[in-house]
């Protein structure tokens, strides 16, 4: 038994590990599977296994090393690893159904916004820029367009052109952005 709960540890601990260090997030979703059968893969996910792993096996070395009663070892090392199985179970889920699980705008949903100017943006300087982006207010890095001929003053609507590494490409909404006809 000793062994089981070697093996159940370092698996567990080492899947805990590299998961941690963003080496490895891949819960898979399978779709049409109905009620129980959705619930089933959820509780059972790679990342609940994981969980249990690492808490039954850990318990069991643990108790192991203490000369507990095999029995008693056994009781509550699987109790302990089904405690932590449904525990992360309950987070995710209250976290899958919270506004937590609401995806990051991506860098294409802050390209055409308005904003105005929270911080002065120059010539060569970086200022801030205030925007309401899909019902959230986002404040970004901000630096002048090519085209910009003077600084932008606080308070100045805006226009995002693009943004790059977080930091938005601005110019006023007042400047022609068309290319003249003639």
């Amino acid at each position: 038994m000793a062994t089981l709960y070697l093996i159940a540890a370092v698996l567990g601990i080492g899947l805990l590990i590299f998961s941690s260090l963003g080496l490895g997030d891949a819960d898979a979703s399978v779709a049409d599977l109905g009620d129980s059968g959705e619930f089933l893969l959820g509780v059972f996910s790679t990342r609940n296994l994981t969980f249990f792993l690492a808490a039954f096996g850990a318990t069991g070395m643990l108790l192991n090393w203490l000369d507990m009663n095999p029995a008693v070892t056994a009781i509550v090392a699987t109790s302990l690893g089904a405690t932590a199985l449904l525990m992360v179970h309950g987070v995710f889920s209250w976290l899958k159904r919270s506004d937590s699980s609401v995806e990051a705008l991506g860098e294409r949903d802050i390209e055409g916004a308005i904003g105005r100017v929270v911080l002065p943006i120059g010539i060569g300087t970086r200022g801030q820029v205030a925007a309401v982006v899909a019902g959230s207010e986002l404040y970004l890095t901000a630096v002048l367009a090519e085209e910009v001929v003077g600084p932008l003053a606080v308070g100045q609507e805006v226009i995002i052109l693009s943004t790059d590494g977080g930091v938005a490409r601005v110019m006023p909404t007042t400047q022609d952005v068309l290319p003249s006809s003639t």
